[in-house]
């Protein structure tokens, strides 16, 4: 006579009606969703908000480095030459006063524009976030630190020294031309810039 078959718990093996599906809200903490400003302020693609407006939604490509995924700020830009970071040591220890630090190193992929060791000054500085055009490296230790930070990737080698690179000039990064003084909102989502500040409060209702 056969051996009774022994019921055992296999979870993989459970019925797909048992799994509870998670729920479809969840409580958000963040000041803003930028999806939420784009909603409020903008609209939908080729709205014409969308095409004629004063605020613009950057490209896509950017990713998360630092340890704060949500901030924002007033912009101070900096543009430096492919390949040299001679500027970026001076911008970090600059007090921050809660802006962002965009960074325009024209998306070279060559190597890194800063690493753990700037951005920790940046965060010392009281910076809210530095955005670059460009890659960083150091990302393991970045994620640490308490501060935004967008990159369009990572790379291993150091910047050049030799150039310098130029203060608070307009800058074109993800496709959208960002002015000394523009308000930038970022999330894992993406990023979107204003040449005012916002209602965050408007935003969330």
């Amino acid at each position: 006579m056969p051996d009774a078959a022994v019921a055992t718990e296999n979870p993989a093996a459970a019925p797909a009606a048992s799994v509870k599906a998670p729920a479809a809200t969840a409580t958000d903490d963040a000041p803003f969703r930028v999806a939420d400003l784009v909603d409020k302020f903008i609209g939908p693609f080729g709205s014409d908000a969308h095409e004629n407006g004063p605020l613009k939604v950057l490209d896509a490509g950017f990713n998360n480095y630092g340890g704060k995924t949500v901030f924002y700020g007033q912009v101070s830009t900096l543009k430096i030459p492919v390949i040299h970071n001679g500027t970026v040591r001076e911008a970090v220890v600059e007090e921050g006063r809660g802006r962002i630090l965009v960074i325009d190193g024209e998306a070279s992929m060559k190597c890194a524009c800063l690493g753990d060791a700037l951005t920790g000054r940046a965060a010392a500085h009281g910076w809210a976030g530095i955005v670059v055009n460009g890659c960083i490296r150091d990302a393991i230790t970045i994620a640490q630190v308490p501060i935004g930070m967008k990159a369009l990737g990572s790379h291993p080698q150091k910047p050049g020294k030799k150039f310098p690179g130029t203060r608070d000039v307009p800058v074109v990064v993800g496709g959208v031309t960002i002015c000394p003084g523009d308000w930038l909102y970022c999330d894992e989502d993406g990023m979107l810039i204003s040449p005012h500040e916002l209602d965050l409060a408007a935003a969330k209702k």
